[in-house]
């Protein structure tokens, strides 16, 4: 009996020096799994969204290839996804990208170039205009009365 003893105690050393050593394995492939997928400050650099795969680079931009470009979003696709686009129609294939070009503001510029860009995905023209004349560069004067899809900003 006391031999049984002795083989059951040995066992369950062997066991738990088993499980621990099952913990230390799984913690180290745990850490070594999210040290790939973080950067040094902690954050993700990685988002798994409707297919694609975006990385985040160090500014915060998520980046993924869509039809062979790389597409730049500044906001987490999944935070996003209930703005709805769809319904959106284009008279033509060709869109100006109004703005007042006397409150010329650097933000506005780089919407109107984010804009411009992600037409130019699909397919659309897009040309930044001006709502007034006054001031402005050398670029086309739009207003809602003339007959071209406008997007004022």
């Amino acid at each position: 009996m006391a031999r049984d003893l002795e083989k059951q105690y040995r066992r369950n050393k062997l066991l738990m020096a088993f499980f621990i050593i099952g913990i230390m394995l799984l913690s180290s492939f745990a850490f070594v799994i999210n040290y790939y997928s973080t950067s040094n400050d902690g954050t993700a650099t990685k988002v798994d969204y409707n297919g694609y795969k975006f990385d985040i680079d160090q500014n915060g931009i998520y980046q993924t290839n869509y039809n062979g470009q790389v597409v730049q979003l500044y906001n987490n696709p999944k935070n996003i996804e209930s703005i709805n686009l769809n319904n959106i129609i284009f008279n033509t294939n060709k869109v100006y990208l109004a703005y007042n070009f006397s409150e010329n503001d650097q933000s506005i510029l780089l919407d109107i170039n984010r804009v411009k860009y992600a037409f130019a995905l699909k397919g659309i023209i897009s040309n930044p205009s001006c709502i007034e004349a006054k001031d402005c560069p050398d670029l086309p004067v739009t207003d809602c009365n003339l007959d071209f899809d406008i997007i004022y900003f």
